[in-house]
């Protein structure tokens, strides 16, 4: 069978069948809008978040590190998160935010940003006091 000799009524029934197969059990599709998101998620109070460095799977996103706002599967959201642009004085993000940098000139973080959300969230690392000092220590780096 080829998908261009389907017909709309064989493709609707390929669509239903494939929304029953991927929603959660007893889904209703007129109340999907009640599943769990980043938004509804709550926010972890200021006191709790913890600082963590953040690496998105989308390519081009960068890596990021701010305090861990909320998480939802693989969507995450940041404040007062930075971009990792450029960092020297660490073998790996891991040691980065285990350690922090001995290279902090050599290093390219621009000013935090208020907030941040990342949508396909690979990796996240959580800081110790000495990552996270050392992260946000850095000088503010701009073009």
């Amino acid at each position: 069978m080829k998908l261009d000799d389907l017909t709309v009524r064989e493709l609707r029934l390929i669509c239903d069948a494939g929304q029953k197969l991927f929603s959660p059990p007893d889904a209703n599709p007129a109340e999907a809008s009640s599943f769990p998101t980043l938004q509804t998620t709550p926010k972890i109070p200021d006191s709790e978040q913890e600082y963590v460095v953040l690496r998105p799977g989308m390519k081009g996103a960068g890596v990021w590190a701010g305090y861990l706002v909320r998480r939802h599967g693989n969507e995450a959201e940041l404040r007062q998160a930075r971009r990792i642009w450029r960092w020297r004085g660490a073998a790996s993000l891991a040691e980065l935010a285990e350690r922090g940098t001995s290279n902090p000139k050599e290093c390219m973080f621009p000013a935090p940003m208020g907030c941040i959300q990342h949508l396909d969230v690979v990796e996240v690392l959580l800081c110790t006091d000495a990552g996270r000092r050392s992260i946000q220590e850095v000088e503010t780096w701009t073009r």
